[in-house]
């Protein structure tokens, strides 16, 4: 149908109210032939580097997607010449949003743009790298630690703050996930600020003791950050202590 209704003289290139090409739209689609249309669009000469009116590229749009295609369909993209680095209207880049919507593939889609030198260590609106948003994902799974020793291992900043003064542990801290118990071990073994306190005088401790998933395994966490030296006196501004 698409290849009926280009011959017939349809736009490649036409655009929606929201600056959407047919080639932004099927980057959003779960469609399984995604991969096939994409590559017949770009034969028809579709603009790879059209962006829509929140100045996302065609890689923006596949790194939201669980699109079971989606390795296939970034490295496409980004042989096709589409920056990594490009960055949307919250000065996102392709990695910060599959940080931020972990999917089944997203272990080989970080690996493959780190190996296309993204920037690893850029910063959105609100002053968050790609470590922040991963930290804050609520999808984690049990595989998502791998991700945390990749991001590290690559020289994502462990210690760097957001507008809110969070670093990367504060909010795995503050993640309720079940998964994020061995991502906060691991960035404990590092050479992390243990007692970095957020706008509201907050260390990851006060953020872990908050956090309404403890259970029988949350007293290892908590004597590993006082082993590490956590303060458990620092107050908040509201000042109180701990939360437990």
């Amino acid at each position: 149908m698409i290849q009926f209704l280009i011959e017939k003289g349809a736009d490649v290139n036409a655009k929606n109210n929201k600056k959407e090409t047919p080639l932004h739209l099927i980057c959003q689609s779960q469609n399984p032939n995604s991969l096939k249309i994409i590559q017949f669009l770009i034969q028809k000469k579709a603009d790879i580097n059209a962006k829509t009116y929140d100045e996302e590229t065609h890689l923006h749009l596949i790194c939201k997607n669980e699109n079971t295609n989606s390795i296939e369909i970034i490295k496409l993209l980004v042989e096709k010449g589409i920056d990594p680095n490009t960055k949307n209207c919250l000065n996102e880049t392709s990695l910060h949003l599959i940080c931020k919507n972990e999917n089944t593939n997203s272990f080989e889609i970080i690996k493959f743009l780190i190996q296309q030198e993204v920037d690893i260590n850029s910063k959105t609106i609100y002053n968050e790298t790609p470590l922040h948003l991963f930290c804050k994902n609520s999808n984690l799974n049990p595989n998502s630690i791998e991700i945390i020793k990749l991001l590290v291992e690559k020289e994502a900043d462990i210690n760097i703050i957001n507008n809110k003064k969070e670093t990367p542990l504060h909010l795995i801290c503050k993640n309720e996930n079940t998964n994020s118990f061995e991502i906060i071990k691991f960035l404990i073994q590092q050479e992390v600020d243990i007692n970095s306190k957020t706008i509201y005088n907050e260390t990851p401790l006060h953020l872990f003791c908050k956090n309404s998933n403890l259970n029988s395994n949350s007293i290892e966490i908590i004597k590993l950050l006082v082993e590490k030296e956590a303060d458990i006196n620092i107050i908040n501004n509201k000042k109180k202590h701990l939360y437990i």
